[in-house]
């Protein structure tokens, strides 16, 4: 059976446009999981991709559009990064909100419809929306005349009276029942969902249906996956007998980063017996620095790492090596097998695809993961599962991790591969495409 054309519309571009336009190749790929995931499961597949970048490209594969920087000030940084997904991880950064930013999110929204409702030859293909930057589209692309539409929500779902405050979460809601589709990772996030459709917008729902506009929208839970390639095999080597400790989070507020340098220089005080015994890599990505409280973030994470180094390092050992800067996959990859011990502690998050990637990679390695990862659902007997907000349970936690035995460690990790591979992003893009 030929299959038919899949449309990905997201925010972030799979790749450096940048690089597209020039060489028109698409080798360089964009770090970050959902298009990393995504990119490997279309591998085999006819597809068209739109997204929104700093600069206008058309291809056979990308399209983008571009935005002006006042636009995509208001647009992205107040009202995506400002307003929604910190609230959308029970965290409030405003309290007044500016009905421009709003405006503008709508205006980008019907102009990113208007762009791909200009391939008329699309209209019958399944488009398939991502996330909550463009959470208006599937409303324009129905008004344009699309009627396969899928949306999945790669964050948290919080409670409804917390998502009440916010003034056009009707809109946004709106917006998204206009898709035929409607995934979540878990079960939680949909749930939380529904309950919003049925309390506030006073519409009868079933556990999995919605009836809304006349039309059947179903809903889904489906965690995205990655495809897992068990060829790679690259060479690494480890220093000495020190164990590994690795993170890696994008720069965010959400991603308890202070919290996992106070745990490690918890442990450090607690432990003497560890020093010199472990190597903590940690690296952060560069994010919305433009955002002032982004910067701000910045400067504590540095200030906090010097003070535990400068307190703790010896002539021939500095418990925190610390980078800031983007990694490519190759470095990734080696990070990811070299460890001993991942730590993962979000205060929110969807998923974490971290986690999966760790798990494809690593022999035995043991995860402290927050319970507030959405992941940590599905393989919480598997891994060390800790309270974020509680220093003291992080440090514990990577305690318990360097002490597990092998043998432990192996039988986990053997139970998580099976998981990821049951639900690969393969798996994933059949549910959202209704194949």
């Amino acid at each position: 059976m030929v299959k038919k054309k899949i449309i990905i519309a997201s925010y972030r571009c799979p790749y450096n446009t940048s690089y597209v336009n020039v060489s028109n190749h698409i080798d360089d790929l964009n770090v970050g999981g959902v298009s990393r995931g995504l990119i490997s499961a279309l591998k085999d597949r006819d597809y068209r991709w739109f997204c929104i970048d700093k600069q206008k490209v058309t291809g056979d594969k990308i399209v983008s559009m571009k935005i002006g920087r006042e636009d995509e000030r208001l647009f992205y940084d107040v009202f995506c990064n400002t307003y929604l997904w910190p609230m959308f991880h029970y965290i409030r950064k405003t309290d007044t909100y500016n009905e421009s930013a709003f405006n503008t999110y709508k205006k980008i929204n019907k102009k990113f419809a208007n762009l791909i409702a200009s391939y008329q030859e699309l209209k019958d293909q399944r488009v398939i929306v991502n996330d909550y930057q463009i959470t208006l589209l599937p409303y324009f692309l129905r008004k344009a005349g699309f009627k396969n539409i899928s949306f999945f929500w790669h964050i948290p779902w919080v409670d409804e009276m917390y998502i009440s405050t916010l003034p056009w979460i009707y809109d946004i809601v709106n917006g998204i029942l206009n898709a035929d589709i409607i995934g979540f990772h878990t079960e939680a996030y949909k749930e939380k969902f529904r309950e919003f459709v049925r309390l506030k917008l006073n519409i009868p729902v079933n556990k999995n249906r919605i009836i809304y506009d006349d039309r059947e929208v179903k809903l889904v839970v489906r965690p995205f996956g990655i495809k897992m390639d068990n060829k790679i095999n690259r060479i690494y080597t480890k220093k000495g007998n020190r164990k590994v400790i690795f993170s890696i989070d994008r720069l965010d507020f959400t991603k308890g980063i202070l919290q996992k340098i106070n745990a490690v220089e918890m442990l450090l005080e607690s432990e003497p017996s560890m020093h010199s015994h472990f190597d903590y890599y940690m690296v952060v990505s560069p994010s919305r620095e433009s955002i002032s409280t982004y910067k701000d973030l910045k400067k504590n994470v540095e200030q906090m790492v010097g003070m535990v180094n400068g307190k703790y390092n010896t002539k021939s050992w500095t418990p925190i090596k610390y980078f800031y800067r983007k990694i490519n996959e190759h470095d990734l990859i080696d990070f990811y097998k070299l460890a001993d011990i991942l730590i993962v502690t979000p205060f929110m998050d969807g998923l974490n695809l971290v986690t999966e990637e760790f798990i494809e990679h690593s022999q035995d390695g043991v995860i402290v993961i927050s319970k507030f990862a959405g992941i940590s659902t599905f393989i919480k007997k598997e891994v060390v599962i800790v309270n974020p907000y509680v220093v003291s349970d992080i440090y514990k936690g990577i305690l318990k991790g360097l002490k597990m035995s092998k043998t432990e460690r192996l039988i986990k990790m053997k139970k998580m591969k099976q998981f990821v591979m049951k639900n690969d992003v393969v798996k994933w893009l059949k549910v959202m495409s209704d194949e």
